[in-house]
């Protein structure tokens, strides 16, 4: 019965690590393509962040994911206070900010849970 319990949790650790994967490199390329709209050579730097943590979180480490999820922290609290997309007047199509808000949400959901899952477990 203890190895079906633990079987399941390595399960269940490697499915957030895998979804925070994914994420991290649909965040990069998403803030790589935000490069090629508004041309600020700090986008390509920030892609580079999100790329390095996948990286990171390919190793069985709480670095990468702690990387992404300040970064998707970042990328939240920016686009919703710090962002000139919402100004008045402004042509971006909605869709493009409420994808983005969405991608770094569930980013944001796989580090923590991917964070929590690592922790180990006084069982």
């Amino acid at each position: 019965m203890a190895t079906e319990t633990l079987t399941s949790r390595a399960v269940s650790r490697t499915k957030w690590r895998t979804v925070l994967q994914w994420i991290a490199v649909i965040g990069a390329v998403e803030i790589a393509l935000h490069f090629f709209i508004y041309k600020e050579p700090i986008l390509l730097m920030g892609a580079a962040l999100w790329l390095g943590g996948f990286f990171w979180t390919r190793r069985p480490t709480r670095g990468g994911p702690v990387l992404i999820g300040v970064l998707a922290t970042w990328e939240i609290l920016a686009t919703l206070f710090l962002s000139e997309e919402f100004a008045e007047g402004v042509e971006a199509p909605a869709w493009i900010l409420v994808v983005h808000l969405i991608s770094m949400m569930v980013a944001l959901v796989a580090a923590v849970m991917t964070i929590r899952k690592s922790a180990p477990s006084h069982a």
